[in-house]
C-alpha cells in the first residue's frame, strides 16, 4: 500500500533524477521530457491543474491550434509514461520506498511512500520447532527439483520457453518487416512541380472531403502543386512498433538482431534461420505463404465485407471470426509460432493483426511476463512446437494501450 509523502523539494528532485538516469528511461527521451514537465508543474502547485492542452503544447511541442478532441497524443504518451514508471518500480527500483506516481484519470504527479501492511506478531508455539524441522526435511528431500527449475527469474524462464534459441546470447535473429504498397501526398505549395522525383506520379482527386482531411492533419491547405507519390519502403505504425518491441526484448538478452524489409527475402530463406515476420497477408506474400494451413489467419470476409482474424477450422464452441469494433478502438492481433526445422533448433514467429496495432499488441503480449504466464498456465508448463494466439487490444489511433489474451490454438 502507499500513502502521500510530504517530502522536501530536494528529495523529490533526487527521486526524479534517479528515474531519468535509470535503464528503464535511458532511451525514452520523450517520456523523460514529459515527466520533467509534470514534476515542474507539481513543484509550482499545479499538479491537479495542468491541462491536456498545456501538456500537448508545452511538453510535446504540438502547435498552438492543437486540439485534444482530435489528437490523442497526450493520452497516449501519459499512458506510455505510466507503463515506464511501472517497469522502473517493478525492476531496478523495486526496493524504493519513496515513489513517484501518475494516478489513472489524472495528469498530475503524486509522491508516495510505499509501505507494507503491519502484521500482528504472535508468540511462538512450543511445538513449532518440531513442525519446522519436519518441513525442512521434506523440502530438502523433495524440493531440489523445484529449486532447480526455478533458479532463473520467472520472466526469463517464460521468455526462454516462448522464444527458444532467440533469447540465447549471440543468436542471430532476422526481423522481416512487411511494407504495403502505398501512395503518400507530396505537397510543394504553389511552386513548379519537381522533375524526376518520383519516376511516375498520380494526380490527386481533390474532393472537399480529401481537402478537409489533409488540412486537419497537416495544419495548412493543400497546395496547387501536389500529387501522390508511390512507395513500397514504409511500414505501418503498429508493425514498426512491434519490430521495436521485439528488438528491445531480444537485444537485451544478447541476441544479434537485424531488421530487413520482408519483400527483400523469401519464405524459404526465413525457414533457414531464427526469424520474426511482422505484417499481414493482405500486403505481404511472405506472410501469406507462411500462415499454417488449417490454422488461423487474417483475411477478408466477402460475405460480411470485413477484415478479421479467421479461425479456418473452428472446433465446436469456438469463435470463427474476430472483427474490430468501436471504430477500431477494440482490435485483434494474431501471433503464430512455428519451428523451422524438425529439431526445433530454429523458430519463426509471425505477428499480424486486423489493423497494425494488432501486430504491436501481439508483440507486447508475447514479450510480457503477464502474457507469457497465461500461456504457461494454459499449456500446463509444456509448450507445444506449433501454436497460434489471438490477442485483444484497446487502442487509440493505431497505438495499442492494453492487451488481453483471447484464444489459443495448438497446431497439429
Amino acid at each position: 500500500m502507499s500513502r502521500p509523502a510530504p517530502y522536501t523539494a530536494e528529495q523529490k528532485q533526487q527521486a526524479l533524477k534517479s528515474i531519468l538516469e535509470s535503464a528503464a528511461f535511458r532511451r525514452s527521451d520523450q517520456s523523460k521530457a514529459l515527466l520533467e514537465y509534470l514534476c515542474q508543474q507539481e513543484q509550482q502547485g499545479r499538479a491537479n491543474a495542468v491541462t491536456e492542452y498545456e501538456i500537448g503544447v508545452q511538453a510535446l511541442g504540438r502547435p498552438a491550434d492543437f486540439s485534444p478532441e482530435t489528437d490523442s497524443s497526450v493520452r497516449t504518451r501519459i499512458h506510455s509514461l505510466r507503463k515506464k514508471l511501472e517497469e522502473y518500480y517493478g525492476g531496478e527500483a523495486s526496493a524504493a520506498e519513496f515513489r513517484l506516481e501518475i494516478p489513472k484519470g489524472s495528469y498530475g504527479v503524486k509522491y508516495v511512500v510505499q509501505t507494507q501492511d503491519e502484521k500482528p506478531v504472535s508468540r511462538p508455539k512450543p511445538w513449532l520447532p518440531f513442525v519446522l524441522g519436519a518441513l525442512t526435511v521434506a523440502l530438502l528431500v523433495g524440493g531440489w527439483r523445484l529449486w532447480s527449475s526455478r533458479s532463473q527469474p520467472e520472466s526469463e524462464r517464460f521468455l526462454k520457453a516462448a522464444w527458444g534459441p532467440m533469447v540465447e546470447p549471440g543468436t542471430e535473429v532476422t526481423i522481416a518487416l512487411a511494407t504495403p504498397l502505398q501512395l503518400y501526398v507530396r505537397d510543394f505549395g504553389n511552386d513548379p512541380p519537381p522533375t524526376g522525383d518520383p519516376a511516375f506520379r498520380t494526380e490527386i482527386d481533390r474532393t472537399p472531403g480529401f481537402e478537409q482531411w489533409y488540412t486537419r492533419w497537416r495544419n495548412h491547405p493543400l497546395g496547387k502543386t501536389a500529387f501522390l507519390h508511390p512507395n513500397h519502403h514504409s511500414p505501418l505504425w503498429g508493425d514498426a512498433s512491434a519490430a521495436l518491441v521485439v528488438t528491445q526484448a531480444l537485444a537485451a538478452r544478447g541476441a544479434h538482431v537485424e531488421t530487413i524489409p520482408a519483400y527483400r527475402t523469401h519464405a524459404v530463406a526465413l525457414r533457414e534461420r531464427n526469424a520474426v515476420l511482422i505484417g499481414r497477408p493482405e500486403y505481404s506474400e511472405t506472410v501469406s505463404s507462411l500462415m499454417p494451413e488449417g490454422g488461423m489467419t487474417v483475411e477478408y470476409n466477402p460475405e460480411h465485407r470485413r477484415l478479421g482474424v479467421h479461425n479456418r477450422s473452428p472446433r465446436k464452441g469456438e469463435t470463427e471470426w474476430w472483427y474490430a469494433t468501436d471504430n477500431l478502438r477494440l482490435n485483434y492481433g494474431l501471433v503464430t509460432v512455428l519451428p523451422t526445422d524438425q529439431a526445433s533448433r530454429r523458430r519463426l514467429i509471425i505477428f499480424s493483426g486486423i489493423n497494425s496495432d494488432g501486430s504491436e499488441a501481439g508483440a507486447k503480449f508475447y514479450t510480457s511476463t503477464e502474457g507469457l504466464a497465461q500461456l504457461e498456465k494454459r499449456f500446463g508448463g509444456r509448450w507445444p512446437r506449433k501454436f497460434q494466439v489471438v490477442v485483444r487490444t484497446e487502442s487509440i489511433d493505431s497505438y495499442s494501450l492494453q492487451t488481453y489474451f483471447e484464444f489459443v490454438r495448438v497446431l497439429d
